[in-house]
């Protein structure tokens, strides 16, 4: 296995991993996949990431990647075929998927809460969770605060018919929304329609809209890509004896007011489920963030998330 094999660790139900596997599958890159706990408590994710507890993260080496958007970059630079963001549509990718993490997502999540699609989702959770045990987590979760207020059912009713129409009225031209070939939007906005469409009992919110389905049927068909399931905890040994770190991804060097390179820092999300990740900031550029810190089991890791919906304050 090379050291620079991605490791992924998601969940089955997660729509945000489901994101990524579809990502995998049309690279077809291939990955080790550690099936995490869809709830808290995580005790080799947090090994690994130092409090960021959301679904998934990717580790490469030593080095621990949060938030899909992130992620997605760091899968396009380690397989540059088939690029997820082809030039001249960098802007457009931006902001579309800063859309779909803060309304088309909870949009969608408002609908699953539904009795029916939590009835359905349940079937999928180890029987010792259940639903009420998810929902006491995810309630946890948002009760730490941050800038979005969680899933709103009328807002949701308001909104997704507009949005499927849409979607709709632009695959009568294309086969994928970026086009002939699939880009980082058709995976982003995949990703909270997929977690309708694999809900039984809410599926059939999609239908009137026949090429949108068929779209998410069309991005299915790319699979997973080549993986290997692995454990947790050899995964966190991995990251003790990885020695290399990841370069940073290009991106103009930010200037930021409160710190500065070699400062100590934390930085958690600032939408939802604000966890701080407490260490050095050893990089800090228009993509990404990163500090390293000193973990018992894993020992050093760089921990990297977007600047986008993330905050960072200096420690002391």
């Amino acid at each position: 296995m090379s050291a620079n094999t991605p490791i992924f660790h998601h969940y089955a139900l997660s729509p945000f991993s489901e994101k990524v596997r579809k990502i995998f599958g049309y690279k077809q890159l291939a990955w080790n996949s550690v099936q995490a706990p869809p709830v808290m408590p995580k005790p080799d994710q947090i090994a690994l990431t130092g409090g960021y507890r959301k679904a998934p993260i990717l580790q490469v080496g030593h080095d621990v990647y949060c938030d899909t958007k992130l992620i997605s970059r760091v899968i396009d630079r380690l397989k540059p075929e088939r690029p997820l963001i082809p030039a001249g549509s960098e802007a457009a990718t931006l902001m579309i998927e800063r859309w779909v993490d803060q309304t088309l997502f909870f949009a969608a999540v408002a609908v699953f809460f539904q009795p029916a699609g939590l009835a359905a989702f349940a079937e999928g959770l180890p029987p010792s969770l259940g639903v009420d045990g998810f929902l006491k987590d995810r309630g946890a979760m948002f009760a730490q605060g941050g800038t979005l207020p969680g899933p709103q059912l009328e807002s949701a009713r308001a909104e997704l018919p507009a949005i499927f129409s849409t979607i709709e009225a632009q695959l009568g031209a294309k086969p994928f929304l970026g086009g002939d070939a699939p880009t980082q939007v058709d995976f982003a906005v995949y990703n909270p329609i997929w977690f309708i469409y694999a809900n039984k009992g809410i599926a059939a919110e999609l239908d009137g809209f026949p090429k949108l389905k068929a779209w998410v049927a069309r991005i299915l068909t790319f699979g997973d890509g080549p993986h290997t399931e692995m454990d947790g905890a050899q995964a966190v040994e991995l990251c003790r004896a990885a020695k290399t770190s990841q370069a940073p991804l290009p991106g103009m060097a930010l200037s930021l007011p409160q710190a500065k390179l070699g400062d100590r820092v934390k930085i958690g999300a600032s939408d939802y489920a604000p966890d701080q990740v407490e260490g050095e900031l050893v990089i800090a550029n228009a993509f990404e963030l990163a500090v390293r810190r000193e973990d018992p089991r894993a020992g050093t890791v760089i921990v990297h998330f977007p600047p986008e919906a993330f905050s960072l304050t200096k420690v002391g």
